[in-house]
């Protein structure tokens, strides 16, 4: 016969644990752990054993830490656990640093490329043309550029010789107009130098003629008391041959005066060039 079943369900058995003891274990884990990172915490290095430790002088090691921020000052004291960590640190970075210099010096530093020395121009004739063409010094060739298509050869046809002598002939026109184009250049050059000579020529003269002698006394017309005045001997003094010049337009008449130094006679001065009579 089956036995009837039991409609509520039998509880689970569980360890009973008493609150007394459970709670006397935590505490002793809590109080450990403190003890411990006091521990930790109060723990110094001496910084002469770090010093070993990194295979690194005490000295170095002590400028090194006041570099980084760490205040030490003799070889006696003593780093906590979170400064000796920064030291290690810096200690490494700095042999890396070394490392790698190292490296960079050991390397054979790459050869300039030597550079051809540069050919120099010179100018010759060509052989064809003879007109004057500029080319490199090492190079061998008697013949512009023009004339190397077309140059003369033995048993040349007609035809070769005609196309010749129209590039020579058109050469020869291109030639003119470059030498004439110098040329004009050259007189504006010229006509600009001479006008700017004329009028120096004219200020000085004009300031010599300005410091003349009194009609009446012996001073100069400037207000000086004695003639020739300081102006009139520092010209005698850098150039007698232009003062004894300015002294002779100086005794002409106005007429001659103004014919001289603003006409268009200049044979009072051919031989007035460098100032020397």
């Amino acid at each position: 016969m089956v036995s009837p079943v039991d409609p509520k369900p039998r509880a689970r058995l569980r360890p009973c644990l008493r609150p007394q003891a459970s709670d006397a274990v935590a505490a002793l884990g809590t109080v450990r752990r403190q003890e411990h990172h006091v521990a930790m915490k109060n723990e110094r290095i001496p910084i002469v054993d770090l010093a070993r430790e990194l295979n690194i002088k005490a000295p170095a090691l002590i400028r090194l830490a006041n570099k980084i921020g760490i205040n030490v000052i003799r070889v006696a004291a003593t780093l906590t656990p979170g400064q000796a960590y920064r030291l290690r640190n810096a200690v490494d970075a700095e042999k890396q640093q070394a490392r790698l210099a190292t490296q960079m010096a050991a390397r054979v530093p790459p050869q300039p490329a030597v550079s051809p020395r540069p050919a120099r121009p010179t100018i010759s004739r060509c052989d064809c043309c003879d007109y004057p063409f500029a080319h490199d010094e090492d190079e061998r060739s008697q013949l512009c550029t023009e004339c190397r298509d077309h140059h003369e050869q033995t048993d040349e046809s007609i035809e070769r010789k005609l196309t010749r002598l129209q590039a020579h002939a058109a050469m020869g026109y291109v030639r003119v107009a470059e030498y004439r184009e110098a040329n004009n250049k050259l007189v504006r050059e010229r006509d600009e130098a001479y006008s700017k000579r004329d009028k120096w020529m004219r200020a000085l003269v004009e300031i010599v003629v300005a410091h003349g002698p009194e009609e009446k006394g012996d001073g100069c017309v400037c207000g000086s008391k004695e003639f020739p005045c300081l102006t009139r001997r520092q010209l005698r003094h850098s150039n007698r041959g232009i003062y004894d010049r300015c002294e002779e337009l100086e005794a002409m008449s106005e007429a001659e005066f103004n014919r001289v130094l603003y006409g268009d006679d200049y044979s009072f001065f051919q031989d007035w060039e460098d100032g020397v009579v």
